[in-house]
């Protein structure tokens, strides 16, 4: 959906609009909570580039209204089958739990979501590291480098609402991978690393190991 959602903003076609409105609600319907993570930042993504004029203004105002249509799909479910919807789920956690007590947990929560809770995957420190390095690197300019920013930001809202299971949900969908693999494929580019490739095969090879 990703991949589409940019396809449209260069080139404004039904075909691409069409894939990108049906991937977005089939992902509403097969995980709802990563549903509502993308509608989130895909929605701060396209307020911004209507801010910054990268695209055309009618065309940010149609994706808009592809995702103001998976939400009404998503508040006529539950008038259909009677179920909570992923707005209505996100909006109870967060009620009643955004509290002093759970801010002051907020480091224990942090630490049983990342070594316990998504069983140490989000323990891995290279991925991190990886990431930290396409920040200094990246053009923040180029409209991907922005979506991926606000991406890789929306973890400050949970760490400031709602229990540790509302903060999982979300660190978990967050995208670390991606900007690790693009600087480790930069990395490998570069010519002056070119002496240091068993350091690069140890990262690959330490990386496979902290999955696994």
């Amino acid at each position: 959906s990703c991949i589409f959602l940019f396809r449209s903003l260069k080139e404004q076609t039904k075909r691409n609009l069409v894939i990108y409105s049906v991937l977005l609600i089939t992902l509403l319907f097969t995980h709802t909570y990563t549903w509502m993570l993308l509608t989130l930042v895909v929605g701060i993504f396209l307020a911004v580039m209507l801010r910054l004029k990268y695209y055309r203004r009618n065309v940010i105002f149609i994706l808009f209204l592809v995702i103001m249509s998976s939400v009404i799909v998503d508040l006529i479910r539950i008038a259909i089958l009677g179920s909570s919807t992923g707005i209505e789920q996100d909006i109870q956690k967060i009620q009643g739990k955004a509290s002093l007590s759970e801010f002051i947990r907020a480091w224990d929560n942090l630490s049983r979501g990342i070594y316990v809770y998504a069983g140490g995957q989000l323990s891995n420190f290279i991925i991190y590291a990886l990431a930290l390095y396409w920040l200094f690197r990246s053009n923040l300019r180029d409209p991907s480098a922005i979506f991926l920013m606000i991406f890789l930001s929306v973890g400050i809202i949970p760490f400031f609402l709602g229990d540790h299971s509302f903060q999982n949900r979300v660190f978990y969908n967050i995208p670390f991978q991606i900007p690790a693999a693009i600087s480790l494929a930069t990395i490998i580019k570069n010519k002056e690393y070119d002496r240091n490739t068993i350091i690069l095969f140890s990262v690959c090879v330490w990386i496979v190991a902290l999955s696994f």
